[in-house]
């Protein structure tokens, strides 16, 4: 079954936007609920600041990646779907051209429930060279490379990366 960007499906994260770490700020004040989910295979890439998942090709199969599963209101959620999609580097109209593809994609609850979910889904060109985040835990792994004990603090000092050919600021 075809997702259309209309449908308004929750959203699987695993990096900057999960409740608590630095992007939260773009869907803060519309989630209305937020669980512990994964998404299988998969592996996730450490770009320094951010992290990107690519759906497992790969002979061992890849792994899970832990994430969040983020509800959020009816209301904004255009916006908020536009908003991200920004963020993301994700263009609907010219996906070939895009970082990220947001693409509809069953995740698993903690309580075992399958949900179906946009998952912004990074191409594994990009990803080439590029470290494995070892247990497929964004927050976990930057917490042992002590970057959690002020993630918010690290991005904005650390968030100036090359992305894509492209420089960012975190500000």
């Amino acid at each position: 079954m075809t997702q259309s960007p209309d449908d308004q499906l929750p959203f699987f994260v695993y990096g900057t936007l999960i409740p608590g770490q630095p992007n939260d700020t773009y869907w803060s004040d519309a989630i209305l609920s937020v669980e512990p989910a994964v998404f299988s295979p998969g592996r996730l890439f450490d770009f320094g600041s951010f992290p990107m998942l690519v759906e497992s090709r790969w002979p061992d199969g890849g792994g899970q990646v832990s994430g969040r599963l983020v509800h959020v209101s009816a209301e904004p959620y255009g916006s908020i779907l536009a908003a991200i999609d920004g963020l993301e580097d994700y263009d609907p109209a010219n996906e070939a051209a895009s970082i990220y593809r947001r693409v509809a994609r069953d995740v698993s609850t903690a309580a075992g429930e399958t949900v179906r979910a946009w998952v912004y889904i990074g191409r594994e060109s990009f990803a080439q060279g590029r470290p494995v985040v070892t247990g497929g835990d964004w927050v976990a792994y930057c917490d042992r490379q002590n970057r959690g004990e002020d993630m918010a603090g690290w991005w904005r000092k650390n968030g100036l990366d090359l992305f894509f050919g492209k420089i960012f600021d975190s500000d």
